[in-house]
């Protein structure tokens, strides 16, 4: 059988890819138009209806109202509320959310932007479909329409880990932004506290830039205590065992493909008590977490994209998470966009594949089967893990080759 010229194919290809575009664009245009009237204008009840629930908690916090004891969704740390000062503090609740929106927005299009340039496309075709996946993606309307945190931390977060990776020489300006982008980041802990690890174990750093995260988010904590009663530990307290049950609820309440949804799965709720269940949930999720510490920590000289999609990943399972925290999966699909791009055989086509399924788990429309989420994301960690271990044994090869005429001249000089 004769095949065709590879001109041919590509050609082809890069008609599939418009038309690809295109329905991608369309898709974009209806989410975003309908999420963002949602987001600033919708006045019913599901108008923007995760920023409502904050906003209405600002105010009251540093009026010093209890509200670990009072409200069932406090579930964020106090420094939350100092970081949310500048967006609900001093406005009114509408023009709040347009200010809202507009940041996530901003953010929405950096993210576009880092897929463009990061992914690996070359053509306009490719370029085209990396900018506009981020924008159809339904997480990202269901963010922008609930306002919710994600675009605007998963921005930061990113940034910052890119900032201290790619950075040519460690300077003091870049750390101290780079923990400035993670600090406001961490408005929402359990999204991106993760990411922490990629500050601490970056090579060259001396973890300076996760020591001025620690510092800056410390200060915020305690500034954000000083208008409540209690002391910082005492209110920390309170904000684990409102944010456990929190989790615990929502595992079987619109959260999905993460580990408190998985122990619900088992109906374990009925047949140990709550307090055993919550424990359980909270070993299993730090100790997640820990484990990933561990691994970056091993493979801090690979890619930064392998590391940023195995952390995207694990952020997005190790706590409870509903759709609009999917944006997360955002990061191991430019993971796996840049090793199709670099070819390689089995691994290149095998990151296509792996590309193509993970795309479509965040396209697909909102409660397509979860199950569906947890064996593609879970394979793709599993991918990414492997990719990152044989680059490390790589490096570790390349390193001892270049250490052998050194040893060799030194005992010559000897």
């Amino acid at each position: 059988m004769n095949l065709p010229p590879r001109s041919s194919w590509r050609r082809h290809g890069n008609r599939l890819l418009w038309a690809l575009a295109a329905l991608l664009a369309v898709a974009a245009l209806l989410r975003l138009g309908l999420e963002l009237h949602r987001a600033g204008l919708e006045t019913g009840r599901l108008g923007a209806i995760d920023l409502r629930i904050l906003y209405r908690q600002v105010g009251p916090w540093f009026a010093g109202l209890p509200l670990f004891k009072a409200l069932a969704s406090a579930v964020y740390p106090p420094a939350t509320y100092v970081l949310l000062w500048p967006f609900f503090g001093w406005l009114d609740e509408t023009p709040a959310r347009w200010l809202w929106a507009g940041a996530s927005l901003l953010a929405l299009f950096w993210l576009a932007r880092t897929c463009v340039q990061e992914s690996g496309a070359r053509t306009p075709a490719q370029r085209a479909v990396a900018a506009l996946v981020p924008l159809a993606m339904t997480a990202t309307g269901v963010t922008l329409g609930n306002g919710q945190l994600t675009l605007l931390l998963v921005a930061p977060a990113v940034a910052a880990a890119l900032l201290v990776y790619q950075g040519r020489r460690p300077a003091l300006r870049d750390d101290l932004l780079a923990a400035a982008l993670l600090v406001f980041s961490l408005m929402k802990p359990t999204l991106s506290a993760p990411f922490f690890w990629l500050l601490l174990f970056a090579p060259g750093r001396r973890a300076r830039p996760a020591s001025f995260a620690v510092a800056g988010y410390v200060l915020l904590a305690f500034l954000a205590c000083a208008f409540q009663e209690g002391g910082i530990v005492s209110l920390h307290v309170q904000w684990l065992q409102r944010g456990l049950v929190g989790a615990a609820d929502g595992a079987v309440d619109g959260g999905y493909a993460n580990l408190h949804s998985w122990l619900a799965a088992l109906r374990l709720q009925q047949l140990l008590p709550l307090p055993v269940l919550l424990a359980a949930g909270a070993l299993l999720s730090v100790g997640t977490l820990l484990g990933l510490g561990v691994w970056v920590c091993r493979h801090r000289h690979v890619d930064v994209w392998l590391l940023l999609g195995v952390t995207g990943i694990v952020a997005r399972v190790w706590t409870y998470h509903r759709v609009y925290d999917d944006v997360l999966i955002l990061l191991p699909m430019i993971a796996l966009a840049r090793l199709a791009a670099a070819g390689g055989g089995r691994s290149g086509t095998g990151a296509a594949v792996l590309l193509a399924v993970t795309a479509f788990t965040v396209l697909a429309p909102a409660g397509w089967p979860t199950g569906g989420c947890t064996l593609a994301w879970t394979g793709t960690l599993f991918f990414l893990m492997a990719r990152a271990a044989q680059q490390r044994k790589a490096l570790a090869a390349a390193s001892a080759q270049n250490a052998v005429p050194h040893a060799a001249s030194a005992v010559q000089a000897a």
